[in-house]
């Protein structure tokens, strides 16, 4: 064989190789690019799929405890003013008497709810009034002795009579019904209440004291 054909022989083995190694390394390269394109889904989708109902839920349930847990201002204004309304409404505590004459002379008290204003059945007693009660006196004898309640310098405070300076206090709020009266004893008619009469006949009367 002559020098050139062995030349040309080794060059088409060496090329037929170098071919073969090239189309191995190309689909290699292929095989490994399909891979990482089929697994890329699988890790992304999933994990952003996760995130989204993650923060929905959280935002749901953050959403719902705020709601409950915060009362409304209409709630709020609703529940002072049925607070207020139910303070003003209370009744103010009443303590009654019931009082009659003894003849002309003097004035007997026949029943005190209480049992503290005075004894019972005694002859012009002193009347222990507390400040701040209200009082409703059932006077037996109203049309032959009406009551009046007086200061030491004999002004008519109170009376079934006439006139009186405390007859249209508010606060007193003085109740003339005939045979039954009813005031409320504030610390002003306390200063000066001294005692209460028959303003027909001067012996019936007797003393007041305040508490």
């Amino acid at each position: 064989m002559s020098l050139d054909k062995q030349r040309r022989k080794l060059l088409s083995v060496l090329g037929a190789v170098f071919t073969t190694g090239l189309a191995g390394c190309s689909s290699q390269t292929r095989s490994a690019s399909n891979e990482n394109t089929a697994e890329a889904p699988e890790s992304d989708t999933p994990e952003q799929a996760g995130t989204g109902v993650s923060e929905t839920t959280d935002t749901q349930t953050e959403t719902n405890t705020n709601t409950e847990a915060e009362p409304t201002a209409s709630t709020e204004i609703g529940t002072k003013m049925s607070s207020e309304t139910e303070t003003e409404t209370e009744t103010q505590p009443e303590v009654s008497l019931v009082i009659d004459n003894i003849s002309f002379r003097a004035w007997e008290i026949t029943e005190d709810e209480s049992g503290s204003v005075a004894p019972l059945g005694e002859q012009n007693p002193t009347l222990t009034l507390e400040t701040g009660q209200r009082y409703i006196i059932d006077n037996n004898g109203w049309s032959s002795h009406p009551l009046a309640i007086r200061a030491t310098d004999d002004t008519p405070l109170l009376s079934q009579s006439s006139g009186g300076t405390f007859v249209d206090d508010s606060a007193v709020n003085w109740v003339d019904n005939d045979d039954t009266v009813a005031f409320t004893f504030t610390d002003t008619l306390a200063d000066e209440a001294a005692y209460y009469i028959c303003t027909v006949h001067s012996s019936m009367q007797g003393d007041i004291e305040s508490t």
